[in-house]
């Protein structure tokens, strides 16, 4: 397995202020410093750093040498990570003596990457491998289809948000990471009540469905409300305080829940 990380690659500038600088004023820094950052630079960073094996897709401006020696530096390969001739992605972070902080970011080379490319960088993505994004860089929709259209499993890091751009990308998302205000205004947008209508994977959801279905378990999707739940047979013992059935685990759910503690083991082991 392989995860494919199609996300941002910026340098941080940090600027210690005494306070963040009103509209019109001018305000001198008590120091500065740098580094690398970037929501995709970080994740590809956490992923390495968990043990996996991870192909970052970016690009970086003709100023982004040091960035990509400090990937090298954190172990994270940057044969698919284009050298452009515009800047870099950067974020200016001035941080108040308070902890206070206000970004200002421009992204550079992170939305100047061309589809072409990245066709390239994706042919080799198949069935069991991952693909990552996040909101920072352009052609979402067309990396998101492509990686579903050769079977990868797609994550979205919905940050920072935007609730057209995750709107146009979800119908190709299998797992959304998303706050709570996000969630709500992506319902808006959509015009729907929960997002559990959409049928978004959850790894915990569907290794249990495939748990089922290898022991012969019937199982099949719907929606349904919360009213349905309290007189139908459901893995739930207990909602809002109300118990479901007689309160206690049924067999199927002991089965289930067996099922799945020992593939913690054979995974973990």
């Amino acid at each position: 397995m392989t995860i494919y990380n199609f996300g941002s690659i910026n340098a941080d500038y940090f600027y210690q202020v005494p306070h963040n600088p009103a509209p019109g004023q001018t305000l001198a820094a008590t120091g500065l410093d740098h580094g690398l950052g970037g929501k995709g630079a970080n994740q590809s960073v956490a992923t390495v750093q968990a043990g996996a094996v991870v192909v970052h897709l970016g690009a970086v401006g003709r100023d982004g040498e040091w960035l990509l020696e400090r990937l090298v530096s954190l172990s994270v390969a940057t044969d698919a990570i284009a050298r452009l001739s515009c800047n870099s992605g950067h974020a200016i972070i001035t941080v108040a003596a308070d902890g206070e902080n206000a970004i200002t970011l421009c992204s550079g080379a992170n939305t100047a990457m061309s589809e072409m490319q990245l066709t390239q960088w994706l042919a080799p993505i198949r069935e069991d491998d991952w693909l990552v994004m996040q909101n920072e860089t352009t052609h979402q929709v067309y990396v998101a289809r492509m990686a579903r259209a050769q079977g990868a499993h797609v994550v979205y890091s919905a940050a920072p948000f935007e609730a057209k751009a995750a709107a146009e990308v979800l119908p190709f998302v299998n797992i959304l990471c998303a706050n709570e205000h996000e969630v709500e205004a992506l319902q808006q947008v959509q015009r729907i009540s929960s997002l559990a209508s959409l049928g978004l994977d959850g790894i915990t959801r569907q290794k249990v469905i495939d748990l089922c279905r290898a022991h012969d378990i019937p199982v099949f999707e719907r929606n349904f409300s919360l009213v349905d739940t309290y007189g139908a047979q459901t893995p739930v013992i207990e909602i809002d305080g109300r118990p479901i059935g007689g309160g206690d685990m049924g067999p199927v759910t002991r089965r289930i829940r067996g099922l799945y503690q020992d593939l913690i083991a054979q995974v973990c082991a």
